[in-house]
């Protein structure tokens, strides 16, 4: 009896290390292309670019990119010189190049902050570059 007791609390002392261990696990990072509009269908963490105006204002079904890392072509995921407008809700800077591998002009968009891309930008931007906190990286 004492044996099975000890294996019972073995076995929930293993699971409970192992379900904090998955808790606490860094989520891992992601690019994908959605429906929707406006600042709020941007994921905490995420940087998003909308294929509209205003963040797709007045877009029943706009298309949406949503990342929280580095593209360095947009391509990739059908969104190259596609972008209208940004919302940065990752936390860290974020620059738009409008050459694929981060190359060409730059524009660099704060946290917490978005817009209507300004003229000579709409449907020009081919890679994202998300800084890390502390990172470095082109400005």
């Amino acid at each position: 009896m004492k044996g099975r007791l000890r294996l019972a609390a073995c076995t929930a002392g293993l699971l409970a290390a192992v379900t904090a261990g998955s808790a606490t696990a860094a989520q891992p990072m992601a690019t994908w292309t959605d429906q929707g509009a406006g600042a709020g269908a941007c994921l905490d963490g995420h940087v998003c670019l909308y294929a509209h105006d205003d963040y797709n204002r007045n877009v029943l079904d706009g298309t949406i990119l949503l990342t929280d890392q580095d593209v360095p072509d947009l391509n990739r995921y059908q969104f190259s010189n596609t972008a209208r407008s940004v919302y940065n809700n990752s936390g860290v800077d974020v620059v738009l190049y409008d050459y694929v591998d981060y190359g060409g002009k730059s524009l660099t968009i704060r946290p917490g902050t978005g817009r209507t891309l300004p003229e000579g930008w709409t449907r020009t931007v081919s890679s994202v570059d998300v800084l890390k906190r502390g990172g470095g990286g082109p400005v």
